[in-house]
């Protein structure tokens, strides 16, 4: 007789295994073929460029899986995190964008496919900010959602912490669990 409380059975575990059959059994995908979406990854940072040249944080958003997570350094500790929900990223963005240049930034983007859904992009930029040229780096980790859009997940970009500290978000402080 049963009780109501069934829990569905799940293919058995091969331990150790030995066959990538065997890890399929397991659930493991890795090494499952690659389809590298760069169209999808490039459509999402058009969108990225569009919203910041308008300092459009509500199109901004929609390019962001929240909650996000910040790495940056400051002049004070070598490296800083911040998990970042989507009220204070988007506040934060706003005060930051306040103080940079309206120049366009050139982007130089590079994609490493980990996954058909996970990729990081590696990008080298320039600004002119009056009549000097500022080079730095950037990094993000992109993930492709259920919907079928890529959404940024994590940027990783140095300098940014003593900024950030000046409107409230000490990039110091330990994340959260989310």
């Amino acid at each position: 007789m049963s009780s109501g409380n069934t829990k569905p059975q799940s293919a058995p575990v091969v331990e150790n295994p030995t066959t990538v059959a065997d890890m399929r059994r397991n659930g493991v995908t890795v090494g499952d073929p690659i389809v590298e979406d760069v169209e999808g990854i490039e459509a999402m940072y058009r969108r990225r460029d569009d919203a910041h040249k308008a300092r459009d944080w509500e199109m901004l958003r929609d390019t962001i899986d929240f909650p996000v997570w910040m790495v940056t350094d400051s002049a004070d500790v070598q490296a800083v995190t911040w998990y970042g929900d989507e009220s204070k990223l988007l506040e934060v963005q706003h005060n930051i964008m306040r103080l940079v240049p309206r120049s366009p930034v050139h982007h130089e983007r590079r994609y490493v496919f980990l996954t058909s859904n996970l990729a990081l992009n590696m990008e080298s930029n320039t600004v002119m900010v009056g009549n000097e040229q500022v080079a730095f780096k950037a990094a993000h980790l992109v993930i492709r959602r259920d919907d079928g859009k890529w959404r940024v997940k994590s940027v990783m970009e140095g300098g940014w912490g003593n900024v950030a500290k000046m409107f409230g978000t000490d990039f110091r402080v330990p994340p959260s669990t989310p």
